[in-house]
This record gives structure tokens, sequence and C-alpha cells, in this order.
């Protein structure tokens, strides 16, 4: 009997869950058609300048320029050619739920 009563809300958050990923992946699917272009402009420009292992000085300068351009700390010369961004956020878990509290229509 106690399954009858948890069964609504069972559908509920499953129906809830279902909703969230059809958004998330319109969100995935517009961002990556947002940068889609530059992507291919990149592949382009990585074999047009090929590099030899620990020697990619040319492609990670570009990574370096594109993790600094949202404001992401980075960090260069790790493992010799490797480029590590940061990202800082002290509240991160809230600031997402603000975010998502200022999206909804409610």
């Amino acid at each position: 009997m106690k399954f009858l009563y948890l069964l609504p809300v069972f559908m509920m958050f499953c129906h809830e869950l279902y909703a969230q990923k059809n958004n998330y992946q319109a969100i995935i699917n517009t961002s990556a058609g947002n940068i889609e272009e530059k992507v291919i402009a990149w592949r382009h420009d990585f074999h047009e300048h090929p590099e030899l292992g620990n020697r990619e000085n040319h492609t990670s300068a570009i990574i370096a320029k594109h993790l600094q351009s949202p404001g992401l700390e980075v960090r260069t010369g790790v493992a010799v050619t490797g480029v590590v961004g940061i990202l800082k956020r002290e509240n991160l878990v809230f600031d997402y739920m603000e975010i998502q509290k200022n999206k909804s229509p409610n």
C-alpha cells in the first residue's frame, strides 16, 4: 500500500529529471553550435602547424589564450607544454542555484 503513495512522487521526480535532461541537451547543442566554427579553425591550425610531443608550444599558446578569455587563471608549462585553466569560485554551488532560480519563470 505504501508503494501506491510513493509511485506518484517517484513519477514526478522522474518527469523532472527527464525535463532537466532535455533542457541540458538543448543547452549543450546550442553551445556546441556556437563554437563549432572556432573548433574547426583550431583543428585546421593545429594540422597546419604540426608539433612534436612535449614541444607543442604553438598549440598550448592557443589553448592558454582561449582559457584566459573568460577570466580563468591559467598555468602554463605544466609537464613541459601542458596548460591548466583554474576556475576559482568560493561559493560555486550557491551561484549555480542562483542562476537556476533566476532562470525559472516563477
